[in-house]
């Protein structure tokens, strides 16, 4: 078997027997001598780096998602007609969660459907609560407003009937004005615990009796609601013709007060009733109270003088 190699002087190639590996012979090419050697052939080329670029697909999940999200979209601006587009865009996120989660742990997918789907399907989301929840608003105000003007309406026809009494009884339930205060500090209670106060506020204390042996009440308190379908709180006016906003501190609740409670019977409930202060130099106080309240009909209506 015969091999080549280079000569140690020239780098000229000899071939030569391999059984005479090793010897010294002259070289062909410049007559010196060099050694004879088989030349080692390396067994394993040097390894490249090879970037490989992997293509994902597209994720059906996000591409299910993006399409609520988007129908959502169509239909959110109408008002209350808007919110069943909810459930549509909940289900569309939840599909995008999914395919987020299955694009990152499998590396298969895109992830661009399923965050677009997840974008889409929340803001179709909001767009549907502001403009429900502002329309319902307009709409409570507006209500506020005539029920105002009636009242104004009744006022002047005479047809109103404004206890001056600090009591007033309709069946089974006796309410009386059991003082007011016109700066007064209200302790809200804070999610977190503790109480917040609040100052310079005109408050109203209602004390509830019911007179039953037998039956107990169930009463709402007149502080409303931010929106209600029908009027369950208590209007503040006064002879010069202002109306005092209530203040009900959203979803806070007063300390020691409940917004439902039981009176039993032989019992009592104390209602506080929070307004903005009123001007000086004014007479009376209209205080309206809606009897539905505790189950009874028509308004409760007070007129507390100033001297």
């Amino acid at each position: 078997m015969f091999e080549k190699c280079s000569c140690n002087h020239c780098s000229g190639n000899i071939e030569f027997d391999s059984e005479h590996a090793g010897q010294m012979v002259a070289c062909p090419h410049c007559g010196l001598e060099t050694k004879l050697y088989v030349p080692k052939v390396p067994l394993n080329k040097p390894s490249q780096n090879v970037s490989v670029e992997i293509k994902r697909g597209v994720s059906p999940l996000g591409i299910a998602s993006l399409v609520l999200g988007i129908g959502a979209c169509v239909f959110c601006w109408i008002p209350f007609l808007g919110l069943l587009v909810i459930p549509f865009a909940a289900i569309g996120l939840l599909l995008a969660v999914i395919g987020i989660t299955a694009a990152i742990v499998g590396k298969k997918s895109s992830l661009s459907f399923p965050v677009s789907g997840a974008v889409v399907c929340i803001v179709a989301t909001l767009i549907a609560l502001f403009v429900t929840g502002g329309i319902s608003r307009l709409i409570v105000k507006q209500a506020d407003q005539s029920n105002l003007t009636n009242q104004k309406s009744e006022t002047s026809n005479g047809e109103e009937n404004w206890s001056k009494s600090d009591t007033v009884q309709q069946g089974d339930i006796k309410i009386k004005i059991a003082g007011w205060s016109w700066s007064d500090v209200v302790f809200i209670d804070n999610p977190m615990g503790g109480v917040t106060p609040y100052q310079n506020y005109y408050t109203i204390k209602l004390n509830l009796s019911n007179l039953s042996n037998t039956k107990k009440i169930d009463f709402t308190t007149w502080r409303g609601e931010t929106l209600t379908a029908s009027r369950d709180y208590a209007t503040l006016t006064d002879d010069n013709g202002n109306e005092y906003k209530r203040i009900n501190f959203g979803l806070n609740t007063i300390s020691g007060r409940q917004d439902e409670t039981s009176i039993y019977p032989n019992q009592s409930y104390e209602d506080l009733l929070v307004f903005e202060k009123p001007v000086s130099n004014l007479k009376w106080l209209h205080l309206e109270l809606p009897a539905s309240n505790f189950g009874g009909s028509g308004m409760i209506r007070f007129e507390i003088h100033f001297k």
